[in-house]
């Protein structure tokens, strides 16, 4: 813990007193600074397996290929969570390789896609805290992913799960659909989705799965037809839906999503302003006993998506130093639990 503190003041200082984006690796018990024109690739490229990588707020390019087991943390990517650091920006696409088992990600906003490599077996991933465009497990099925696990995130286009098995997707904020996968777990995920469109379900060739505790705000076209023998249990619909070659137990159908959350407003969108706690919390309950939606489960949702590493809240630097040539330097950081 006191190395994680001192590694993230010293991010947090020297970014603010040089102006640079400073990315801190600790490997085998050494901790580096990278300052150079792409600090995230060169410290990738130091990495071995098993280290930890911390990025600032800043706006970064991503190494071309993940292809190492490694710990990725960033300082959040909630606004008002981030204001002393800024929000950690991975700019483009981030593409991972099979040697990647047991990777984490944290605490970042990945603005292109969040891509698998076509038929490579990444196992036991964690994806968390984030804000992701589209997620993509690519490939054939062949050999599967498995036992990746996305969770407390905000993703904002399509999960694509074609190479995916025994993955689970919880306590998520999802704005579109999910496509593919055997033997999915989606779990007290809020789906924003509400198109009206007839070619493209929500819920689209997961098969063999259990799919409970979750919010779907779409009025039709709901689970496609190529969606089969997967559970449905204690989820909130907006209207009837059907189960087709499906089981469907304790279901919650045509609720009133005008009043559902506490300040959501029945939007398709997600914006940072919008407050997904429900307005009742016993009124809608899980097959866990617990209440449907992110804040319940296994995972709740952790408010402004705050990263598990010590958070920086507040900061003050002074422009110039005193008259005995010190810099006055206040941090607050205060320690986070997963």
């Amino acid at each position: 813990m006191k190395q994680i503190l001192l590694t993230l003041m010293v991010v947090v200082a020297t970014t603010y007193v040089s102006a640079q984006q400073i990315v801190i690796l600790q490997s085998n018990g050494t901790t580096t600074a990278f300052d150079s024109e792409q600090p995230f690739i060169d410290a990738y490229e130091s990495a071995l397996d098993g280290d930890t990588i911390y990025l600032p707020g800043a706006v970064l390019t991503p190494p071309s290929t993940i292809d190492k087991q490694l710990t990725i943390y960033g300082v959040g990517h909630y606004p008002e969570a981030t204001i002393a650091t800024n929000k950690t920006v991975i700019n483009g696409h981030v593409y991972i390789n099979e040697n990647s088992d047991n990777i984490r990600i944290e605490g970042v906003e990945i603005t292109g896609t969040l891509l698998f490599n076509n038929n490579q077996k990444i196992d036991s991933a964690t994806i968390t805290r984030c804000k992701l465009n589209q997620v993509y497990l690519q490939g054939d099925g062949t050999t599967p992913c498995v036992n990746t696990t996305i969770k407390n995130c905000v993703i904002t286009s399509n999960i694509t799960l074609s190479n995916a098995y025994n993955c689970t997707f919880t306590n998520n904020i999802i704005a579109t659909t999910v496509v593919g996968g055997i033997k999915i777990a989606l779990l007290n995920n809020i789906f924003l989705y509400s198109s009206t469109s007839t070619s493209s379900g929500t819920i689209r060739s997961v098969n063999n799965s259990t799919i409970a505790n979750n919010i779907f705000r779409r009025v039709n076209n709901l689970i496609q037809s190529d969606c089969e023998t997967s559970t449905f249990s204690n989820n909130v619909f907006k209207t009837t839906a059907l189960p087709g070659v499906n089981t469907f137990i304790n279901n919650y159908e045509n609720v009133d999503f005008a009043s559902l959350f506490v300040n959501q407003g029945d939007e398709s969108t997600f914006t940072y302003e919008q407050d997904y706690n429900l307005t009742n919390t016993e009124t809608y309950l899980g097959n866990d006993g617990t209440q449907v939606g992110i804040y319940g489960g296994l995972f709740p949702y952790k408010e402004e998506a705050i990263p598990s590493n010590p958070h920086i809240s507040s900061q003050s630097i002074a422009t110039s130093t005193d008259e005995n040539g010190m810099l006055n330097i206040s941090i607050t950081v205060s320690a986070q639990q997963e």
